[in-house]
């Protein structure tokens, strides 16, 4: 999607994504590694190397940039599965649609998380 659809169509993406969730969904995101992206660039068709090359996000940032602009407050990096080889080895993502519910404002009218909602996950 990245590649072919740019910085623009990940975004729309993972927006769509988090509107299709219901409250307290989770959507998995496993980010290719940036190095990836570069390396397939010459099997690429021109307009995808056009696209590429004009991509400001990084995978890298997806977790703390990208998904949470998209509507996810909460996002977990949820690690490597266990043996696989280094070139399968991407950490894993989860994304909490939160349920408005588990939302509270505080005194000082600051959004904070309810504590033990259901759907409120654990750090």
């Amino acid at each position: 999607v990245h590649m072919n659809h740019g910085d623009a169509g990940l975004v729309r993406l993972f927006e769509g994504c988090f509107r299709l969730l219901e409250d307290d969904g989770v959507l998995l995101v496993e980010p290719q590694p940036w190095k990836s992206y570069r390396r397939r660039r010459n099997l690429l068709s021109p307009e995808v190397q056009a696209t590429l090359d004009g991509l400001e996000l990084r995978p890298d940032s997806f977790a703390n940039v990208t998904l949470p602009a998209a509507g996810f407050e909460h996002v977990r990096n949820l690690g490597c599965p266990p043996g696989l080889s280094p070139g399968f080895s991407r950490p894993i993502y989860a994304c909490f649609k939160q349920r408005a519910a588990d939302s509270v404002t505080g005194d000082d009218g600051v959004a904070t998380e309810a504590k033990g909602g259901e759907g409120v996950i654990p750090e």
